[in-house]
């Protein structure tokens, strides 16, 4: 739910006025995003929360709750399982799922990223700088 929440806020600016997907592998986030409400009171301000960055950039989300065997995967992930993961990736022929090595421009927004949030600055400065 927080990379939901902070997506908007952190690159709000550069999906203005488009359709957004919140793709999520926790169910109880996924029904909370699609009825804009919880029954959790931390989630709940999580889901009010979000809204202003959606209105401030016109931007329109689509909850997504992965399927099946992404589930899976993405839950394995997300619990440190990455044992289990590489051997379910790799039973659906997934041999390299993940390659650690990020190209130049990834690097250059990560730099960026974590620039910002040691500056604290806002992403316009960010974006200004680079």
């Amino acid at each position: 739910m927080y990379g939901c929440l902070q997506n908007p806020a952190a690159f709000g600016h550069l999906v203005e006025h488009k359709v957004m997907y919140d793709d999520c592998d926790n169910e109880g986030v996924y029904h909370a995003l699609r009825e804009d409400y919880a029954h959790d009171p931390a989630l709940q301000m999580m889901v009010l929360e979000r809204w202003k960055p959606l209105a401030d950039h016109n931007i329109e989300t689509i909850p997504r709750h992965f399927p099946g065997w992404l589930n899976c995967l993405a839950d394995h992930i997300s619990r440190g399982r990455i044992d289990e993961f590489l051997k379910e990736a790799a039973a659906r022929d997934f041999s390299e799922p993940v390659k650690l090595d990020p190209d130049k421009a990834l690097r250059s927004l990560l730099h960026s990223l974590a620039c910002m949030v040691r500056d604290h600055k806002s992403t316009t400065q960010v974006n200004d700088a680079i």
